[in-house]
């Protein structure tokens, strides 16, 4: 799942890109740059699991990510497992974040 939505980003930007030309949007039209080093990956519905306490996540694509604890400003509580559609892992100089 984390690498059909980095082609559906790649994917929506390149036609944003031509829909901008199309329509003849004035100023820059934006032309997609691709980045080499990718410091985000979402997954969508599968390849994680939140544990029963909200307070980690566990990553199950056998990619060796393992489990992550979850720090933020959301009260998971607040929210159903099953409505939550979609999580992403950022990296920045500071740590990897979910």
């Amino acid at each position: 799942m984390a690498r059909q939505s980095s082609a559906e980003r790649a994917w929506s930007a390149i036609s944003r890109f031509y829909d901008n030309c199309k329509k003849n949007v004035p100023g820059k039209k934006g032309y997609p740059s691709f980045q080499k080093d990718c410091r985000s990956v979402e997954y969508k519905t599968s390849g994680w699991k939140l544990a029963d306490d909200l307070k980690s996540i566990n990553f199950t694509d056998k990619k060796g990510i393992g489990r992550l604890k979850l720090k933020g400003t959301r009260d998971l509580h607040f929210y159903q497992i099953n409505q939550i559609k979609r999580v992403r892992l950022v990296k920045r100089a500071s740590g990897v974040y979910v």
